[in-house]
């Protein structure tokens, strides 16, 4: 792909070449506006760009203040000079220092399309691109040669952007061209920061004042600033207003995400190699967040399932925490048809690869909340499985756990209380005891019962969804909250009405994971359809064996009262 680009193109047609300042024909995607940046321009033309520096502050302007001004940005009264001149007021995280422009350049060639992208806008070719130093960086901060680009600002840079892009368009589908778009942006925040955010309030300006009148920008401006001025109790702004809304989520939002994330995972070892996940890999390979999940008072995202190389459905979530989005990794268990997040991996043979995921605590404490069962089971519905070809599949989810190359040192690790995975931290190592269970003999099924503060309401009926399941086939999941709405019970039935609990969420604060900090065993209750003969304590079914376990409907799950209840529930006619 990058072999192909030239930093130059005889096509150009959408860049100005006047001396005059312009703009994008497009409004800035994703940018709102901000009215204190906004007044601090204007402040800064209407008093004759005679303020030496961006004031801190509240800035206030009048009306007429804006609406000069921003008739003279439409009409080109105020030059690109001299908006480069404005910006060149504002401080940014690049400075003329050794420790600056390492940090900058690390951050940087982190990311191999802003390091590509770098390499053009310093001067290099297809062939020499990979040189790009910091001492390259270092020179977009110098004034210019006569006759060469200046840099300097974000003004410089959307010329060359504008080529750069215009450059790849034959070459590059929209997938491709997206990801640079989103790459071009990151590279600007990271060189530029807070001029990157002048520049782009700027271009709003302009696009709002020859799209529409000054009155109504001026409104836009007012109703944002009231808008952002609620703030409902307990809310925190910080972290949930600048949220993405539950739902699909657009390229924008999608991008701005991934822009934050972090990447815990140890590195996938393989033919001698190791490789650590990035979020190039989850760009390159369609895994861009696609979908948000409101839950607890923060927004989950998800990308699309995708096929692990065994066939099993995968996904990634982003989970915000204090410092970005932590990638989690989630895989859909075949047997009982639900979502469970990867806690560790075990490697194959050769410690290399992925032949086993564990269970954290047990495999209840790695099952996700109801609310991402749903969500995750639609988008496989909506949207199928992705299937990944140019890496290994099973790199994408392993590449976001901790990785032990052998079951033993796993167990040894664990013994130690020595676990490195946030789950172990974050998880409470015991369970909240729903149901009592006799130390591996099951108790009779008439006997099987549940506190009745915590039982299930079936008045309360909150959610449900379809799946499937290799032992069951297609399962209705109907979900329930307990009587004092601390649980929520997932009750699952298949195509012939035979039913089970498969499992319950207790109400607790949701982790980086993905998963509740508190999780539920309910010894009994929890008897799935199909089970091994060696648990079934007499109970199973033996004309009823599928792939080397038995069926426990007729002689015991059938005889719970609480199944029972389940049953009636369905037969009038609810689902």
């Amino acid at each position: 792909m990058f072999g192909k680009l030239k930093s130059g193109n005889s096509k150009i047609s959408r860049v100005c070449k006047d001396k005059n300042y312009s703009t994008n024909e497009m409004a800035p995607k994703g940018i709102a506006a901000d009215e204190q940046q906004q007044n601090r321009v204007i402040l800064y033309f209407a008093n004759g760009q005679k303020i030496a520096a961006v004031p801190d502050g509240e800035a206030k302007v009048t009306p007429e203040q804006r609406e000069k001004v921003l008739a003279d940005l439409t009409s080109g009264k105020i030059s690109r000079e001299e908006i480069e001149g404005f910006l060149r007021n504002v401080t940014m995280p690049l400075t003329d220092d050794k420790e600056s422009i390492d940090k900058v350049f690390t951050q940087i060639a982190q990311d191999l399309r802003q390091k590509q992208i770098l390499a053009v806008l310093t001067g290099y070719n297809a062939t020499d691109w990979q040189r790009v130093s910091r001492d390259d960086l270092r020179s977009l901060l110098g004034k210019p040669a006569k006759g060469q680009p200046n840099y300097r600002t974000p003004v410089g840079f959307a010329i060359f952007r504008e080529k750069f892009l215009v450059g790849i368009e034959d070459k590059a589908d929209t997938e491709q061209m997206q990801a640079y778009e989103r790459a071009m942006d990151d590279l600007e925040r990271k060189i530029y920061g807070r001029r990157f955010d002048y520049y782009q309030q700027i271009r709003l300006m302009k696009f709002g004042a020859e799209n529409g009148t000054v009155d109504d920008m001026a409104q836009s401006i007012e109703s944002a600033r009231e808008i952002n001025s609620v703030e409902p109790e307990g809310l925190n702004t910080e972290t949930e207003m600048k949220a993405p809304v539950s739902g699909a989520l657009d390229t924008v939002q999608g991008a701005e995400i991934l822009s934050q994330a972090m990447i815990m995972g140890d590195p996938w070892k393989q033919d001698g190699n190791e490789y650590l996940l990035t979020t190039e890999n989850l760009m390159n390979n369609g895994l861009m967040p696609i979908f948000a999940v409101e839950m607890s008072g923060q927004r989950v995202a998800l990308t699309q399932p995708f096929q692990l190389s065994d066939g099993r459905g995968a996904a990634l979530g982003f989970v915000p925490s204090v410092d970005g989005y932590k990638v989690r990794g989630f895989y859909l268990d075949q047997k009982t048809g639900l979502w469970n997040l990867v806690p560790d991996i075990i490697r194959g043979p050769r410690n290399e690869g992925m032949s086993q995921i564990t269970e954290g605590y047990g495999e209840e404490s790695v099952m996700l909340p109801m609310v991402l069962q749903e969500n995750l089971t639609e988008l496989v519905k909506t949207k199928g499985f992705r299937e990944i070809t140019t890496v290994n599949a099973d790199f994408l989810l392993a590449g976001t756990a901790v990785a032990y190359d052998t079951m033993q040192e796993y167990r040894e690790v664990l013994a130690r209380g020595q676990m490195r995975s946030d789950f172990y931290r974050e998880v409470d190592a015991q369970p909240v005891v729903l149901g009592a269970s006799n130390g591996g003999t099951k108790a009779m099924p008439q006997l099987v019962s549940v506190n009745a503060n915590v039982a299930p309401d079936f008045q309360k009926h909150v959610g449900g969804f379809v799946t499937y399941s290799v032992l069951a086939g297609t399962v209705q999941m109907n979900v329930f909250e307990s009587r004092d709405g601390h649980v929520r019970w997932l009750f699952c039935n298949d195509e012939y009405g035979r039913s089970w609990i498969g499992g319950a969420e207790i109400d607790s604060p949701l982790t980086s994971m993905g998963c509740r900090a508190n999780w539920a065993m309910a010894g009994d209750l929890m008897t799935p359809l199909y089970e091994y003969s060696t648990q079934a304590s007499g109970y199973g079914d033996p004309n009823d064996v599928r792939k080397g376990m038995i069926g426990m409907w007729n002689r015991y799950l059938s005889k719970m009262p609480v199944i029972q209840e389940y049953v009636a529930w369905r037969s009038r006619g609810r689902v």
